[in-house]
């Protein structure tokens, strides 16, 4: 699925509605360093989760997004969500 995505370095990509972020850690791999992905959900729980997987595998490209039902409240544009 990552490949077929065509993600590229220093993308920034939206996984909106992430949950447990199954798909956050390997997109914020495609995207390396540089680039960033923005984890948006509305379980606080899942957010925190998705955070201290983030930080324990050390993707500091990884940042977390509480959004609601109808808004991921991402805080940029994105190239791909």
């Amino acid at each position: 699925l990552i490949a077929r995505l065509g993600i590229q370095k220093e993308m920034v990509i939206a996984d909106v509605g992430a949950g447990s972020g199954a798909l956050t850690g390997p997109l914020a791999l495609a995207t390396g360093p540089r680039g960033v992905v923005y984890a948006s959900d509305i379980d606080q729980a899942l957010i925190d989760h998705i955070a201290q997987r983030a930080q324990s595998s050390r993707l500091a490209n990884v940042k977390t997004v509480l959004g609601s039902f109808t808004d991921p409240k991402l805080p940029q544009q994105v190239d791909l969500a």
